[in-house]
């Protein structure tokens, strides 16, 4: 069995890939956010192959992480953590990790992953702590702005707005909490192609919202500005005279300036940790930025 890394440029493996996630989670865009740039130099996917056959995998994402808002680091997420139904048993996802992990020691790159709820047990063997996230939102009361758009929905199918999304990556202040990201564009590009989510510019070119409407209401995922600061009337417009429950995907800036904001513990979204001891505060890693 062979150790192969796939990147970016390694095309002939690609589809083997897909075809393999697709096997295994029967989900997933995947050719389409390739087709539109979306493998990034930051991604990589280590695989044990045999022959032409992808046997199991793990992708590793390499961000610029920030502690607190004060301390950026390297910070390497780990996803696509996926091995064949008749190879499982044979120690392959180990062997992967291993190989993941002695690599991220080697570079100081501290580890983030979100794993599924019937494996929590498996993590804790490579140094992983389980860590409860904070769920975020806010309670709008009933009487504000008629519904309405915030701006103009982005089309990530056209080269102009894709290029707009990895301009404000690049401009938009990181966000708040203990444990954050700086915005990915391939990494956003991923969600805007695999789920409901949809950007939209705002006004007077301010930066970019991104919404999801639920059966349980609204969520505003992402909000790249200058001052990581989302506009409370845009917000009310987004939820329409009714107000209720929105749902943040994200840590703001400044907290004190959004009356309301609530926060619950979130033991369902299944995050270890391998690194530092995080500080005090707020944990919420942006919604958008899980791979």
């Amino acid at each position: 069995m062979e150790l192969r890394r796939i990147g970016r440029h390694d095309r002939d493996w690609h589809d083997r890939f897909f075809g393999h996630l697709k096997a295994i989670f029967g989900l997933g865009n995947f050719a389409g956010w390739e087709r539109l740039g979306g493998w990034s130099d930051n991604y990589d996917v280590l695989a044990l192959t045999e022959g032409e056959e992808i046997c199991a995998t793990v992708g590793v994402t390499r961000m610029e992480g920030w502690l607190d808002k004060r301390q950026p680091m390297p910070l390497r997420q780990l996803g696509a953590v996926a091995t064949r139904p008749q190879d499982r048993g044979r120690g392959l996802a180990r062997r992967l990790l291993e190989h993941v992990l002695v690599e991220a020691d080697r570079e100081g790159a501290p580890v983030l992953l979100f794993a599924n709820p019937s494996v929590v047990d498996f993590y804790p063997r490579f140094g992983f702590r389980r860590l409860i996230p904070d769920r975020l939102f806010l309670d709008l009361p009933p009487g504000g702005k008629a519904q309405g758009a915030i701006g103009r929905r982005l089309d990530p199918e056209t080269p102009q707005d894709r290029a707009l999304l990895a301009t404000w990556c690049d401009r938009a202040l990181v966000h708040g909490g203990v444990l954050s990201a700086r915005p990915d564009a391939s990494v956003l590009l991923w969600h805007l192609m695999n789920t409901d989510v949809t950007a939209h510019e705002l006004p007077e070119g301010g930066g970019l919202a991104f919404v999801e409407r639920t059966e349980d209401g609204l969520m505003l995922c992402d909000w790249l500005s200058r001052d990581g600061q989302p506009d409370f009337s845009l917000i009310e417009l987004l939820a329409g005279p009714q107000g209720g429950r929105v749902a943040l995907g994200f840590v703001p800036g400044d907290v004190s300036l959004l009356s309301g904001l609530r926060r619950t513990p979130w033991p369902e979204a299944c995050m270890f940790w391998r690194g530092p001891v995080l500080p005090q505060g707020i944990l919420h890693f942006p919604a958008l930025m899980m791979t």
